[in-house]
């Protein structure tokens, strides 16, 4: 390897670092031996792992979504969180506030059956899950835990939070 100037350049490889050395610069990599699982290892998609479902309109979720969010970045600077709370029959109750009572709320129209529907989810997060979905509807399947969102042959899973 030679830089612009004809310069030679060392690579040295040293346990799980990288070295790589030039006359005026010196670049250490740490390369991570880390073997992930994959997802369908730690989580059961084909035994009805994800029970309970909300079906919501795409667009209107996706827009209250990002209203939440803009006011979610003035209101506070730690990471937002959106309350997704069953209101009524067909609505549901997105929230987000501060520690000094500062407030976004909005109101969507849902389809379920669940009695008792109360998440916790960073909004920047489910809104980059659902931005890529066209469809009319989507549906969210979740646990206490997680969320999960399916449509045509895309996959986005989502980890709850827990209020503190």
């Amino acid at each position: 390897l030679k830089t612009k100037e004809d310069e030679k350049i060392r690579i040295a490889i040293e346990d799980s670092m990288i070295h790589i050395a030039g006359k005026s610069f010196l670049l250490s990599i740490v390369t991570s031996e880390y073997r992930f699982p994959r997802v369908e290892q730690i989580i059961d998609f084909e035994n009805n792992y994800f029970k309970k479902k909300i079906t919501v309109k795409t667009k209107e979720f996706k827009e209250a979504l990002k209203r939440i969010i803009a006011v979610a970045n003035d209101i506070d600077k730690r990471e937002p969180m959106v309350k997704i709370i069953k209101t009524g029959k067909n609505t549901l109750n997105l929230r987000t506030e501060d520690n000094y009572g500062a407030f976004s709320e909005e109101e969507i129209e849902v389809k379920t059956d669940e009695e008792n529907v109360k998440l916790l989810y960073n909004p920047k997060y489910l809104l980059e899950a659902i931005n890529p979905i066209e469809a009319e509807t989507i549906t969210l399947k979740y646990t206490e835990e997680m969320l999960k969102i399916e449509k045509d042959n895309y996959i986005a899973v989502i980890a709850g939070m827990r209020e503190t």
